[in-house]
């Protein structure tokens, strides 16, 4: 894939990202238990933007980390569906997608 809107397209595509779960624990005298469980995106598989690192480099070089961002959230709200309701997670989203992107926030709810 040569030109930026198939790779785009690709990453925007459902299926195309890899959710991964970081457990974050509280820690304390004699105790130890799980916060919440860090979001982390990797790129599609085989791509140059594998790497989460590329990935958002690319979306940032090519003004369209809100796609790319909302590709996200979509892919870690439909991994996050398969885990036992109590569990909490985060997902990181990028300042600049909340700020020019006032219905961002949608793809959450």
């Amino acid at each position: 894939m040569t030109d930026g809107g198939s790779l785009l397209d690709r990453i925007v595509q459902p299926g195309s990202l890899t959710v991964v779960f970081q457990p974050i624990f509280d820690v304390g005298p004699g105790e130890q238990r799980l916060h919440y469980l860090e979001a982390l995106i990797r790129g599609p598989l085989g791509t140059t933007v594998e790497s989460p690192d590329v990935l958002f480099e690319y979306a940032r070089r090519k003004n369209c980390s809100p796609q790319v961002d909302a590709a996200c959230v979509r892919a870690v709200l439909a991994e996050a569906a398969l885990l036992p309701r109590h569990v909490r997670i985060g997902i990181n989203i990028h300042a600049s997608t909340l700020a020019v992107d006032p219905e961002f926030l949608q793809c959450v709810g």
